[in-house]
């Protein structure tokens, strides 16, 4: 974490705020960049001493007009939080925008990270989500019990379900998903 001139990595301002937590939770997630990946690790082993439970998830860069960079390039004015809070957030409601995003970013984008950020795909899923909320409003729901099984089926290895097959499941028409419950309990 520090090199041979003493220069302190940037991921020590990360460590001096995830330190305190390291023992608070179950487990930490660490979602980060591709191109971070020693770094995390370093993070990851170095929590680890200190009794937290790591996992690590590789996030890749969603592409802007096709192309995949830094942000110091500019570009991205358009797609950020408040941006599309400002755009979406009047026609759809708070509830609506923020399923239709997590069911845009997970879905919508898909694992691969090479589809680029597409304003109409999105409120698609922002209509998907309303239609979705629609029907688990109307009793398609289950209870907490049926929520704890149907993670539990999910669950690669102890905590932890992927994001894209858990949204994968909720989307699927034919397929036995307490909506309700996993909605309030993980997409709200």
């Amino acid at each position: 974490m520090i090199d041979a001139d003493d220069e302190p990595n940037y991921l020590m301002c990360a460590l001096r705020e995830l330190l305190p937590l390291a023992t608070g939770y179950g487990r930490l997630l660490l979602a980060y960049d591709r191109e971070l990946d020693a770094d995390y690790r370093l993070l990851d082993r170095v929590l680890s001493q200190f009794g937290a439970r790591v996992s690590r998830v590789v996030v890749t860069r969603v592409p802007i007009d096709g192309r995949s960079q830094s942000t110091r390039h500019g570009g991205w004015q358009r797609y950020t939080l408040g941006a599309l809070i400002r755009r979406f957030l009047p026609a759809y409601g708070e509830a609506d925008f923020r399923l239709g995003l997590r069911l845009y970013l997970i879905a919508g984008l898909g694992k691969g990270g090479d589809r680029s950020f597409d304003l109409d795909h999105l409120r698609r899923q922002l209509d998907r989500a309303r239609q979705l909320r629609e029907r688990t409003g109307a009793g398609a729901g289950g209870d907490a019990g049926e929520l704890r099984r149907f993670l539990a089926g999910l669950a690669a290895r102890p905590g932890y379900v992927d994001p894209y097959r858990l949204t994968s499941d909720l989307l699927a028409r034919h397929k036995r998903v307490p909506r309700e419950p996993l909605i309030q309990a993980v997409y709200s």
